[in-house]
């Protein structure tokens, strides 16, 4: 068994809305084990956007265009570099500090990485787009994406949460 706390607000105090995983036996149902919830869910949800990038993306991508900013950023990166020749990350957000900080965490970890003024210029040269965002308002946008970009949707869990704009599903859905 797998018991999971979650508390939303507690990023309001600085702390991960994730903080452990407790796994118990289910034979007695004694704890057997504590794990830092943040980092299994940033580790789990990345190796499986990874896992999908290595299926669908194709074997050339070469720049990865990161609309994130927080936590999960930096293991997105690193897992699409393990499984395509990623050269050049991309990364765009709402706030430039944060954008100009996970570029500089990037670079720090062997990866050519640059703040994206321009987030309709950034969608047009990415080879995978990977968006983890919780963002109300839609951010990408079909025309602005190059034919066999390959679109990592992550992070929104409300029907309210938007990554992309609602023709850029039905397009793909016809296509």
């Amino acid at each position: 068994m797998k018991l999971v706390t979650v508390f939303p607000k507690s990023g309001a105090c600085g702390l991960p809305a994730f903080p452990r995983f407790t796994c118990c036996s289910t034979a007695t149902g004694r704890p057997r084990a504590m794990i830092d919830g943040e980092t299994l869910t940033n580790r789990r949800t990345a190796a499986a956007s990874a896992l999908a990038s290595r299926h669908l993306s194709r074997p050339d991508s070469r720049t990865l265009l990161l609309i994130v900013t927080g936590l999960l950023a930096s293991y997105l990166a690193v897992a699409h570099r393990a499984v395509r020749p990623i050269e050049a990350v991309l990364v765009w957000g709402c706030h430039a500090q944060r954008v100009q900080a996970l570029a500089d965490t990037l670079e720090h970890q062997g990866l050519k990485a640059k703040p994206a003024a321009d987030l309709t210029d950034a969608l047009s040269v990415a080879d995978i787009v990977s968006c983890a965002t919780t963002s109300r308002e839609p951010l990408i946008v079909g025309q602005h994406l190059r034919p066999g970009t390959h679109l990592d949707l992550v992070g929104a869990f409300t029907p309210e949460m938007r990554g992309p704009t609602t023709m850029l599903f039905a397009a793909a859905a016809c296509s």
